[in-house]
């Protein structure tokens, strides 16, 4: 069994900061440590990790002079690390007993994956989310939308320093899913189907307090894949497709139009890879076009064709809203 080190941000988190930190050191595994990072904290956070810190030695405490943010601290500790498993965690979400040993098993039997990852659950809900499983499924989706979830992620380093990759300071709010769409395409990423840490939604998250600045630099990234086959795409037509609970009925043209040529362009490709991509696409675009029923539909089969409308064993007539 290979030792881990749990690489830990931490800024003004002091509300949650114990839980977390006690969820971390109640692992089944034991050959661990904590490298916990207080990045220029204002409030307690940093009292306590010095206190958690004299009482368990496992927690090896680093301190930034002065707030650098969640995209340096995460590459710095990268930089740190000599475990060859690292397991990211957060500093409000809390770590089931068994996360580190369920992910250490999964990592030792496929020695070609790159990361895993895992289902979760919500702290403060019943609601549990059962990510994509198989690599091909989750590096079609993160073309699209992120479907790794960063806050349980395990990481092989030896990967990382082939690749050199980082979080990347550009795309702040979107780091984490353009990384994993990056390390997707040098190695297999997986999902573990066990729900292993609870995530904490609070108004002090990156997701709420700089949503604007995230969904521009989220559709940055998927613009920088589109690139990649020479398709070019306005923001709203993208965001339509990404967020679909926001679309208009009088979009549907033009995202239909959108999926058709990325498809166009894959299956000129015609690999295993570019057909998982079509088909997840094409996916997200019927689930947006059944919102609206049969104006929906005749949106998508505008562009698309009635062949594809009716092709797949889940579609046919049920995609008329009518089973």
């Amino acid at each position: 069994m290979a030792k881990v080190q749990v690489l830990l941000p931490v800024y003004n988190c002091e509300r949650f900061l114990t839980d977390t930190l006690r969820s971390l050191l109640e692992q089944d595994y034991q050959d661990f440590e904590i490298l916990a990072l207080d990045d220029g904290s204002s409030d307690r956070s940093g009292d306590i990790l010095q206190e958690m810190a004299k009482l368990h030695p496992k927690i090896k405490l680093i301190k930034n002079q002065q707030n650098r943010g969640i995209i340096f601290c995460r590459n710095h500790l990268f930089d740190l690390a000599t475990s060859e498993y690292l397991a990211i965690a957060d500093a409000d979400d809390i770590y089931h007993p068994n996360r580190l040993s369920k992910q250490v098993k999964v990592m030792d039997i496929e020695n070609g994956l790159a990361a895993c990852s895992t289902a979760y659950k919500f702290t403060d809900s019943d609601i549990k989310v059962y990510p994509p499983e198989s690599s091909s499924e989750i590096a079609a989706y993160l073309t699209l939308v992120n479907v790794f979830a960063n806050p349980c992620a395990m990481i092989r380093r030896s990967v990382l320093e082939v690749t050199g990759l980082r979080f990347e300071k550009e795309f702040a709010g979107a780091a984490d899913f353009l990384f994993w769409y990056k390390l997707s395409q040098f190695g297999n990423l997986k999902n573990i189907p066990e729900v292993l840490f609870s995530y904490r939604q609070h108004p002090g998250q990156e997701s709420r307090v700089n949503n604007s600045r995230q969904r521009k630099n989220h559709l940055k990234a998927v613009q920088k894949f589109l690139a990649q086959w020479s398709v070019e795409v306005d923001n709203q037509t993208l965001a339509d497709l990404i967020w679909p609970e926001e679309a208009h009925l009088n979009d549907l043209r033009k995202v239909s139009a959108l999926v058709n040529k990325v498809s166009n362009k894959l299956k000129a490709a015609d690999t295993e890879n570019s057909r998982e991509i079509e088909k997840i696409w094409d996916i997200r675009l019927r689930s947006l076009c059944r919102r609206f029923g049969w104006q929906g539909f005749k949106a998508y089969i505008m562009e698309r064709g009635i062949n594809s409308a009716t092709k797949g064993k889940k579609f046919g007539l049920s995609f008329f809203c009518l089973v």
